[in-house]
């Protein structure tokens, strides 16, 4: 069987297609099945998703330099040495994209969010999906897939939900003039406590060894709290805080609260304004 070296101008185009696809196919298989594993066998570190993805970066990278370098007989110093005005005026081209690659490197090193953290970006809560060296896939609580440039999130805001122990939830509350303010502040702060996914009903699952190192913190802080926010000629406004464990749930448990408060104001004579 005759070497790269000794091929054709057409077989050597022919083995590099081949070389091409087989370094994709094997990448793909190797990455896949290895996801499947650590999802199987449920392993939350996310630094091995990290390696696999490395892994998989290894093979593409050996497979396109075999390809260039030993089936083609492609020759990059003297390419670079020969070619250096297009290389700039290429790399000046996709400058954009070569920014989503170092963007993705960054991310990838610094961790400021993972597979499966709940992240804010542009307004949208979404799910992180798969990481990629140029391009990140999200799913919003909504279902719909966002594919964000890594780019925008090293020059931007992303709000990490998942790295955070509890999030606040705000929630307007308006009553009448005529109705007891102390009275509904009361009956609201009970439709809270009573909630078994708000703090402190709610704790935050930690493993055995994060609950032996982690110094009890003062839940009294996170407490439930209302305010007086507003008062006019239409109505007293009423606001409540409250802090739950995950974003997922927000808009469920408001919408409970809510409606205890709702079923509370009708038992005690309390309007809303």
């Amino acid at each position: 069987m005759p070497d790269a070296l000794s091929l054709s101008f057409v077989e050597r185009i022919l083995t590099f297609i081949f070389v091409f696809f087989t370094t994709l196919v094997a990448g793909n298989a190797v990455y896949t099945l290895i996801i499947r594993q650590l999802q199987l066998r449920a392993v939350k570190f996310s630094g091995y998703y990290f390696l696999a993805k490395l892994l998989l970066y290894g093979i593409y990278a050996f497979g396109f330099f075999y390809g260039f370098t030993v089936v083609l007989n492609f020759n990059v110093a003297e390419f670079a040495a020969s070619f250096g005005l297009i290389s700039l005026a290429i790399a000046f081209s996709a400058q954009q994209t070569i920014q989503n690659y170092i963007a993705g490197i960054i991310i990838m090193v610094d961790r400021p969010f993972r597979e499966r953290d709940y992240v804010e970006h542009a307004g949208t809560v979404c799910k992180v999906i798969d990481i990629g060296l140029r391009r990140t896939r999200m799913r919003s609580l909504d279902g719909r897939i966002f594919i964000v440039p890594n780019s925008a999130f090293v020059t931007g805001t992303v709000i990490n939900y998942t790295e955070g122990e509890y999030i606040r939830c705000v929630v307007p509350i308006p009553i009448s003039h005529d109705s007891d303010v102390e009275k509904a502040m009361a009956v609201i702060m009970e439709a809270c406590v009573e909630n078994h996914e708000i703090v402190p009903r709610v704790s935050r699952k930690m493993s055995a060894l994060e609950t032996l190192l982690t110094i009890p913190k003062d839940m009294k802080k996170l407490e439930p709290k209302i305010f007086i926010k507003e008062i006019n000629k239409d109505r007293v406004l009423l606001e409540l805080w409250f802090w739950t464990d995950g974003i997922r749930r927000r808009e469920v448990i408001i919408s409970h609260v809510l409606k205890e408060t709702k079923k509370r104001f009708e038992k005690n004579g309390i309007k809303f304004g």
